[in-house]
């Protein structure tokens, strides 16, 4: 029998993957606006735009966009406006659909009623995700801290993941960042070049899963921010020094200073610094962007990669101790919000007040000097929220464990969706379907706050209630001799409190007749007790408790 042979060919060919997504504004490069016109580019594989449908979405609201295309302008890039003067203020994530393709960008977009003449930010640094697990958790902590304090924006300079060649650690950061309640600014650092043994080649995973924009700008108010990719590692040396700037991107930062000029405060940033005492940092460009600097008035330049904080003059002169006037540009390093020991990852608030920066540094110690080379611990602040099973009433603990005072910081609780609520201290600014997002004046440096919520009318409403508790305080809180333990509400007539050790033995038992008493620091045995942690607790009820500290 003849053996017959098929020869099957097989000729390649490729599918081409249909090209849709939103090139800006998105996530690591949002738009924060208050004009009721907004830009939008999409990169997309047709020019027939019948199909394609977007939308503007947050917790409170879903808004179809219509979009006007204007020009085709860069390859398959095409530029549409849109109206959003029917959104309701605040920051919302945007949607494209065309057919079965689909891209989303999380807060991409922050509607604002105009921009205000006193703002702060954060700059947070090097999170490596990847490296450990501690990476990903503590920027989790980063993202609890920063929707606490609440600032205007967040700029995040660079290496996002420990190496580039892993878009599931881009994936595992942006899923982070998203948490957070205020548009974040993302620039790329050498690691984020890095492939798998750790040789700096591309950066092609955070171009596509992050931020395809490796360097750009935008104005806030009168302020201008210029973000800057400082480059992989600087080839052949074989260390982890940054590159630098070309000579393409020296030429482009003139061009937007120049654009720039007569708006103030200026601030720079990128990952690697210009400026450093026990390194060469970024050697190409150095001498240029230096004397750009200084001949446009940058205010600031602001940098990570060395996981410490540090701070310089224009000179390359170093300081530390208390803050006073240092002309020029500052340039200022940031610690790493993840990938050093716990006590020393951190990030920065700066603050402005009109055409000035009022402090960019804390005072870590509390001995009333503001240090040049610090900035916020990780866990600075610390929420903790406890929701009633029918989710009618909550108790929030608020502490403060820096020696900085936070304005207008914000609590975000869910309750339930059908219930008018109030809340014992600060303000509801935003009650949607039983998402309250609560304002708070002022947060005082080394501070415990309760801050309770319980419906409008509160009757037959938690039984171990006594009256409405608007506030509970504890003043001085720390105290050495005496304190004063106070309440203000209604229908309040006699209270049982009760002080525990920090390792929960009763110290005292004290009865509030009408809205104060005053401890004097002594046990029910009128003995002195130790300076310390002690915890207090009003009617039994752990929604009325705060922690004092008696010091010597």
């Amino acid at each position: 029998m003849k053996r017959v042979t098929y020869l099957l060919l097989f000729i390649p060919f490729i599918i081409y993957p249909f090209d849709l997504k939103i090139v800006s504004p998105r996530q690591a490069k949002p738009v924060i606006t208050d004009s009721s016109t907004i830009e939008i580019n999409i990169a997309i594989d047709t020019n027939e735009f019948s199909g394609l449908y977007t939308t503007a979405f947050s917790d409170k609201d879903t808004v179809v966009l219509n979009l006007f295309p204007v020009e085709n302008t860069d390859s398959n890039v095409w530029k549409f406006y849109s109206d959003i003067s029917g959104l309701p203020k605040g920051v919302y994530s945007l949607a494209i659909w065309y057919n079965a393709y689909r891209d989303t960008q999380y807060n991409a977009i922050d509607f604002i009623d105009s921009f205000p003449s006193s703002y702060k930010f954060i700059q947070i640094s090097d999170p490596h995700i990847g490296y450990s697990d501690n990476t990903s958790k503590y920027l989790g902590e980063v993202v609890r801290d920063l929707n606490f304090i609440n600032p205007d924006f967040v700029i995040l300079t660079g290496d996002v993941a420990e190496k580039g060649n892993h878009p599931e650690w881009y994936e595992e950061a942006m899923d982070s960042l998203k948490r957070l309640e205020v548009p974040v600014y993302v620039i790329s650092g050498n690691h984020d070049w890095y492939n798998w043994i750790y040789y700096p080649t591309d950066e092609n995973n955070y171009l596509k899963y992050v931020n395809p924009f490796a360097n750009y700008s935008f104005k806030f108010g009168n302020s201008y921010f210029i973000l800057l990719d400082s480059g992989g590692d600087d080839l052949p040396s074989f260390t982890s020094n940054c590159y630098g700037l070309t000579d393409e991107q020296l030429s482009w930062v003139n061009d937007k200073l120049t654009q720039y000029q007569g708006a103030h405060p200026g601030f720079i940033f990128m990952h690697g610094p210009f400026l450093d005492d026990e390194s060469n940092e970024n050697r190409y460009g150095k001498d240029q962007f230096i004397n750009l600097c200084d001949a446009y008035s940058v205010d600031m330049v602001l940098c990570g990669h060395v996981h410490k904080n540090k701070f310089f003059d224009e000179n390359g002169n170093r300081y530390t101790g208390d803050i006073y006037p240092v002309a020029g540009t500052k340039f200022i390093q940031t610690t790493t919000s993840g990938k050093t020991d716990y006590e020393n990852c951190g990030y920065r608030l700066i603050r402005v007040r009109g055409d000035s920066i009022l402090n960019f540094s804390t005072d870590a110690d509390g001995d009333g000097i503001r240090n040049f080379a610090t900035s916020l611990l990780l866990s600075s602040v610390d929420v903790n929220t406890d929701i009633s099973s029918d989710s009618l009433t909550a108790h929030v603990i608020m502490t403060n464990q820096s020696n900085d005072t936070f304005k207008n910081t914000r609590v975000y609780v869910l309750m339930n969706p059908d219930t008018v609520y109030c809340v014992s201290m600060g303000h509801i600014v935003e009650a949607n379907h039983g998402n309250l997002t609560i304002e708070i004046p002022s947060v005082s440096p080394k501070s415990v706050d309760t801050l309770e919520i319980f419906p409008t009318d509160a009757s037959g409403i938690d039984g171990n209630r006594i009256g409405y508790i608007r506030e509970f305080k504890v003043s001085p809180n720390p105290f050495k001799g005496n304190c004063l333990i106070s309440v203000d509400g209604s229908g309040i007539n006699r209270m049982i409190g009760k002080i525990y050790s920090i390792n929960g033995r009763e110290v005292k038992e004290f009865t509030i007749l009408g809205n104060s008493y005053i401890w004097n620091g002594r046990d029910n045995r009128n003995r002195k007790v130790a300076p310390g942690t002690y915890m207090v607790k009003l009617n039994n009820n752990r929604r009325l408790t705060k922690k004092i500290y008696k010091i010597k």
